[in-house]
């Protein structure tokens, strides 16, 4: 079936109830011991929005009713909050619950953008995303990157749920809530993954895998789980899987490690075995590429011992075998080494060369392997010829891809949700400045600089911004060993763009504001060649008309002489573009523009000697805030929005070389 696809967000978090609604305030709390089905339309409160409200409409197909994400008078609420529905859950076991939604894509309503409902709670902590509805109503139980959605309850009794959403353009209609597991291992530990979960789809089959006796430990079952939804004479013809780990007991802090769960069953009562990954102990944290796969890797963030659980889950009975980890401390260079490194990195992108990029063939689609996130407003950088991508909408975990081999890795998880900013890299460190968080259309301004260190895996803090220049969606970029960061907007996606431009000093920490760029935009990257910084593209973002007041003219800063100027207009005036440097040029790839409701699929390169532009042969995937880089000569983009706005988030991996 040919649909468009929505994306369904799901946060679990701290929440407290709101206000309640005088027609449904009655209600009792859903009452759960091992499964229960939560009717959407019965809740016990609401908050309401200034744009956007929900109705429980009747439908054929749906159980009782279902509710409606509409637009409606902008005069019927006073406050902007995000349109919010209520619920009372009485949970009578600890453990960890798998979570279904039913729902369908509303063809009514649907305005093309993404569909993001956020689940609040005092239960647990998890974040994950659903996306691929379509006209029929289907249960939903997978996140983006195929993992269930979990919530880990660790104490009995009511907890309170929200329901809230930013978009029109999905129907929802039941949600089912069911016991899988008495362990509640995710919520107790720090270990840093966001999609925690195990669910009732099919994990792969098990490949054997020969293992070194001398540098792998595998591991029996340490203890048994006995959660039974079923009779006492059914019970006895079922036994727990028996699991155990073949892996390497040491590793390197940054570096992955490969891990394989083998579990034999009786084949009761399914047939199937859900494996569930998670560290019981250790020093810091702990990020796996997947944890309901029987063979994946984890990431250790610091030195020390680590013990590690591996769950195999027959869908009534599960059984866990642990295995401990030592990690050693990274080989970091020494800071003179570090120095030199810069430094060289430094002249390369001041040597004044005049060749151009020149592909020979076309575009083409990468076959890669590994995971890679669906994300958008979101952004990438080369470090040590890997492509590293990070951020967008919701908590997006970092992910870098090796051209040696075409394959994708988590390394790590965001600090917290970063979008709308352009990453830059001075030797081995990613600097994130210049950001937005969370919520449309008044996205806050992230006011502290963010570094991400390549060697480590690892994030920390650097300085703040001045409070009299904080503003996101912001382009950045790097020369002489120092950050440029040039306009932005200051109140989200509700006007205040600016044309302010900085420098700062990641090796001082000092701030410099410059002269002001003729022109105020946000959503722009830039980029630099030969010496001269080139801003192109971007827009004067002002909701409701949030995709007009695209910006023609294109601004070109000299760093020898600190003067701006005008240069010839961009061809194809557009917003959320991505932008490369090559030689005596600068590439701007794909945006959006209220002229077409797809993304651009643009290609267009500003010679910075000539001072004239020409088109490259455009992508075969329109999008805008993705992630590109120039690699062995290879022009990779990766990720970003097909549509305008959010309509549809793409894993696409293109290459023109």
């Amino acid at each position: 079936m040919n649909y468009r696809t929505t994306l369904l967000s799901l946060s679990i978090a701290s929440s407290l109830l709101l206000a309640c609604s005088a027609d449904n305030d009655q209600l009792p709390p859903t009452k759960v011991s091992d499964r229960a089905i939560l009717e959407i339309e019965q809740f016990t409160g609401t908050e309401p929005s200034l744009f956007l409200q929900w109705l429980p409409v009747q439908l054929d197909g749906d159980f009782g009713a279902a509710v409606r994400l509409v637009a409606k008078d902008q005069a019927a609420w006073s406050n902007t909050g995000l349109p919010t529905l209520q619920y009372e859950i009485d949970f009578t076991r600890i453990g960890t619950y798998a979570l279904s939604v039913r729902a369908r894509r509303d063809s009514a309503f649907n305005n093309g953008s993404t569909t993001q409902f956020t689940f609040g709670s005092d239960a647990g902590n998890v974040t994950t995303e659903m996306n691929g509805f379509d006209d029929q109503w289907q249960w939903h139980n997978t996140d983006i990157n195929g993992e269930a959605v979990l919530l880990t309850v660790q104490t009995p009794g009511v907890h309170y749920f929200s329901v809230a959403s930013d978009a029109t353009g999905l129907l929802l209609d039941q949600i089912e809530i069911n016991r899988i597991s008495d362990t509640t291992a995710v919520a107790q530990n720090t270990d840093n993954n966001t999609n925690a979960s195990a669910d009732n789809t099919t994990s792969p089959a098990i490949t054997d895998t020969a293992t070194d006796t001398a540098d792998t430990a595998p591991v029996t079952v340490d203890d048994t789980n006995t959660h039974n939804t079923l009779t006492d004479t059914e019970l006895q013809t079922n036994t727990a899987p028996v699991v155990s780990i073949s892996a390497a007991t040491t590793v390197e802090a940054g570096q992955p490690l490969t891990l394989q769960a083998n579990a034999t069953d009786d084949g009761q009562p399914h047939g199937n075995i859900y494996y569930y990954w998670s560290k019981t102990a250790g020093a810091d944290t702990a990020t796996f590429s997947s944890r309901q796969q029987a063979s994946t890797t984890v990431t250790f963030s610091q030195a020390g011992r680590y013990t590690l659980q591996a769950n195999a889950n027959d869908g009534e009975l599960n059984r866990n075998a642990y295995i401990n980890i030592d990690v050693t401390a990274p080989t970091v260079q020494a800071p003179q080494q570090e120095q030199e490194q810069q430094q060289q990195q430094q002249q390369q992108q001041q040597q004044p060369t005049t060749g151009k990029f020149n592909p020979a063939g076309n575009w083409n689609r990468l076959n890669t392997s590994g995971a890679i996130t669906a994300r958008h407003e979101a952004g990438g950088v080369v470090v040590n010829g890997k492509l590293y991508v990070m951020g967008g909408r919701g908590k997006r975990p970092v992910e870098v891809f090796d051209p040696s081999n075409n394959t994708w890795r988590k390394v790590a998880d965001a600090p917290l949700e970063m979008h709308h900013f352009q990453p830059v890299a001075i030797g081995e460190k990613i600097y994130v400045i210049g950001a937005f968080t969370c919520c449309y259309p008044i996205e806050k301004v992230i006011d502290t600089v963010y570094i991400f260190d390549t060697r480590t895996n690892k994030w920390s803090k650097g300085p703040k911004l001045p409070a009299n220049r904080k503003r996101g969606s912001a382009g950045a970029a790097v020369y002489n060993g120092k950050i440029y960061l040039l306009g932005g907007n200051t109140r989200g996606h509700s006007g205040g763009a600016v044309n302010w431009f900085d420098e700062f000093d990641p090796n001082t920490g000092n701030w410099r504001a410059l002269a002001n760029a003729p022109d105020a935009r946000d959503h722009v990257t830039i980029g630099v060649a030969n010496g001269k910084l080139v801003a192109a593209g971007g827009r004067k973002t002002n909701h409701p008309v949030t995709f007009a007041n695209t910006v023609s003219r294109t601004n070109v800063y000299d760093m020898a002489t600190d003067r701006w100027s005008n240069a010839a207009n961009i061809p194809t005036q557009r917003a959320g573009t991505m932008t490369v440097s090559q030689s005596s040029e600068v590439i701007i790839i794909g945006g959006e523009s209220s002229a077409t409701d797809n993304a651009h699929k643009n290609v267009e390169a500003f010679d910075v000697q000539t001072g004239s532009w020409r088109t490259l042969k455009p992508m075969l995937v329109g999008r805008h805030g993705g992630a590109a880089a120039i690699i062995d000569g290879a022009l990779h983009v990766v990720s970003g929005s097909e549509k305008r706005a959010a309509g549809r988030e793409t894993r696409s991996h293109e290459v023109l070389r």
